[in-house]
């Protein structure tokens, strides 16, 4: 199974970087602080802001895949762990082995 990827992200103070993230990434504040800024949500059309202040010590999981800021008056040094991609085994489809197995008969036939 593939291990999570770390990565260590120093912001200078009043830094503002972009990052693409994939679901399941966590973002954890090992110094300073600073915001995460997410794609805006849609409701009743009405545009809802999603913005998140973290301090030392603090994280954020991410739920789904997404363009995210980062912004930082006072600079900050962060951990970003991104997911594995991997599916685990549970989930993988049922259906697939027996696709397969017909692709491999219908191949080798005369």
């Amino acid at each position: 199974m593939k291990q999570p990827t770390q990565r260590d992200i120093s912001l200078a103070p009043a830094q503002t970087q972009q990052f693409v993230v994939a679901r399941g990434t966590v973002i954890h504040v090992v110094r300073g602080r600073l915001a995460v800024i997410e794609a805006p949500l849609w409701l009743a059309e009405t545009m809802l802001p999603r913005q998140r202040p973290l301090r030392a010590g603090e994280h954020h999981v991410f739920t789904q895949a997404d363009v995210v800021t980062l912004q930082t008056d006072a600079g900050a040094q962060l951990r970003c762990t991104a997911a594995s991609s991997v599916q685990p085994a549970h989930l993988e489809p049922t259906w697939l082995p027996a696709v397969l197995a017909w692709l491999g008969r219908r191949n080798t036939a005369p």
